[in-house]
């Protein structure tokens, strides 16, 4: 877990400071103790993705990667991904 922790701090340092992402899945998937993963970061500053896997990672309050985009003014159509159950705030 320890390296999994330095793992995400490296890389959303990366995103944050550099503007350097990444779309390789296993990287993607790296979280925080809280489930962020760097496709939560990523989306944050503005990556967008249309990969269902990674639109539907989860942090521990159910907050996808779906609706960071979408409060970033991503738009989808698709179905699967509209019909996400929204957040709950713990």
């Amino acid at each position: 877990m320890k390296k999994n922790n330095l793992d995400f701090t490296d890389l959303s340092h990366r995103i944050i400071f550099k503007r350097q992402f990444t779309n390789d899945i296993n990287l993607l998937k790296i979280s925080n103790l809280c489930g962020t993963t760097i496709a939560h970061i990523q989306a944050e500053y503005g990556w967008v993705t249309e990969d269902k896997k990674i639109l539907k990672l989860t942090n521990k309050n159910g907050y996808t990667v779906a609706h960071k985009q979408a409060e970033e003014e991503w738009i989808t159509e698709d179905i699967d991904i509209l019909t996400l159950a929204d957040f709950i705030k713990l």
